[in-house]
């Protein structure tokens, strides 16, 4: 799926998907491969360079996502997350954030099983902070486009964009833009309303380390 890189960017927010109107996919096809073990994934609008990069490890066979400053490679924050993977399927459980553990009773389906362009799905969730209850989440999710993404790690095609707003009881509300390909998983994200656009510039397989 990894084809040359080449220079020119996605520009749009909503990606032309005409080629892909009411296409049906299958979530299997973009569960991440367990053979990959490392992303590097930066903001690529940022003009700081203060914890703009989104360094994810899988070699424990779970998710640890830490941001970090290009400038100096200090780490600013560090998720541990509990993610429930299938064959076709991947459900964000909650996370772990120094001394706070989340917890989403049921959790947000990211990658259905199928999944069908302009069909939304989701649910509410009950949140608890260290087993406390802190309030709930509404997650609805849409697959808006399935179509080639371009980023600096490579070109790749048949990739899904997906749109996720989430509703929250006791914080601010997240909407979120989301690009997920074939093995790869998340190759790109975007929090609307934010000056940000955050792109995968490496990844790493396990027979690729020294």
């Amino acid at each position: 799926m990894k084809l040359k890189t080449f220079s020119a960017l996605i520009a749009s927010t909503i990606i032309s998907h005409s080629a892909f109107a009411e296409t049906t996919v299958s979530g299997a096809d973009y569960i991440q491969s367990s053979d990959i073990i490392g992303k590097e994934i930066q903001n690529v609008l940022s003009s700081t360079g203060e914890c703009d990069i989104d360094s994810r490890d899988f070699t424990t066979g779970n998710e640890v996502r830490t941001y970090k400053n290009s400038t100096d490679n200090a780490a600013c924050s560090t998720y541990n997350m509990n993610n429930e993977v299938t064959e076709s399927t991947f459900t964000q459980k909650g996370y772990t954030l120094g001394a706070d553990t989340y917890e989403f009773d049921l959790g947000p389906l990211v990658i259905a099983e199928s999944m069908t362009v302009g069909e939304s799905w989701g649910g509410v969730s009950n949140v608890t902070l260290n087993g406390a209850y802190e309030g709930t989440r509404e997650d609805t999710i849409t697959l808006v486009a399935v179509d080639d993404v371009s980023v600096a790690a490579g070109e790749f095609t048949e990739c899904i964009q997906i749109h996720w707003v989430i509703d929250y009881s006791y914080r601010s509300d997240l909407n979120v833009n989301l690009w997920m390909c074939p093995e790869l998983g998340v190759t790109k994200y975007e929090y609307i309303g934010w000056e940000n656009s955050w792109e995968l510039q490496d990844y790493t397989f396990a027979d690729e380390e020294a």
